[in-house]
C-alpha cells in the first residue's frame, strides 16, 4: 500500500479495495500507512530520492539510511496518537506530519 489517504472516505476506498484483493487491512493499518507514506515522501522530497526510509516504532518513528543504520528515532510522531488525530481531523493531521518532519530536516535532527 503506497498511497496517502486524505479523508475518512479515501480510507474507506482503501479498505475496500484491500478486501476485493483478500486482504482484511483495519482503517487503523491503512490510516498507519498512509502516514508512514506521508513521511517517507517528505524525506524523498527533501533529498530528492529514495536514501532514508521512515518507519514507526512501538515509541515513535525512525529514519533509517540506505545502509539500514538509524540516523533518527524520535517521539514527536506516534503512530496510534496520528492515527486517532487522523480520525478526527484528516487535513490537520497531514499538516501537523509535514510541519514536524520540515522542522525535524531543517534543524538538522534528521541529516540529509
Amino acid at each position: 500500500m503506497h498511497e496517502i489517504p486524505e479523508t475518512m472516505a479515501a480510507v474507506a476506498t482503501l479498505v475496500d479495495k484491500a478486501q476485493a484483493r483478500g486482504e482484511q487491512p483495519s482503517e487503523d493499518d491503512v490510516i498507519g500507512a498512509g502516514l508512514r507514506n506521508w513521511m517517507q515522501e517528505l524525506l524523498d522530497e527533501a533529498i530528492e530520492g529514495g536514501y532514508l526510509t521512515a518507519a514507526w516504532t512501538p515509541t515513535g518513528f525512525q529514519v533509517t539510511d540506505i545502509n539500514g543504520a538509524v540516523i533518527y528515532a524520535g517521539a514527536e510522531l506516534v503512530e496510534q496518537a496520528q492515527i486517532a488525530s487522523f480520525k478526527a481531523d484528516a487535513h490537520r493531521t497531514l499538516m501537523h506530519v509535514q510541519t514536524t518532519m520540515r522542522q525535524l530536516i531543517d534543524t538538522g535532527k534528521i541529516p540529509l
